[in-house]
């Protein structure tokens, strides 16, 4: 069986609950493109908790962290490699969100 394309495993991964730059932005990220750090806030409630993942485009987990009673996490990006991440975000409900966010050096 071939392997399939990040895309399509990425597509196979979060297809239940996956909401995609949509009205129902759950965060924001900014700045986008980022150097040297970034900020993700959540938007509502900061009490709940939720699941923050950032993969790089081959899929690979690269950070994670729970965030609880918090709406902002300052993510350092200065040591890692220029390119495309995905910022996974996954609420204590199950809902799921990603972001694209660039990091140039």
């Amino acid at each position: 069986m071939p392997l399939a394309h990040p895309q399509e495993q990425l597509e196979q991964r979060s297809e239940d609950n996956l909401t995609k730059s949509s009205d129902e932005k759950s965060f924001t990220v900014a700045p986008n493109p980022a150097m040297d750090k970034c900020i993700i806030s959540i938007i509502g409630d900061p009490s709940l908790q939720h699941k923050i993942n950032i993969l790089d485009m081959n899929l690979n987990t690269v950070y994670s962290r729970s965030l609880e009673g918090a709406s902002n996490m300052e993510l350092n990006t200065h040591d890692w490699p220029s390119g495309l991440y995905l910022i996974e975000v996954i609420a204590k409900d199950g809902n799921r969100q990603l972001e694209k966010v660039q990091i140039i050096h």
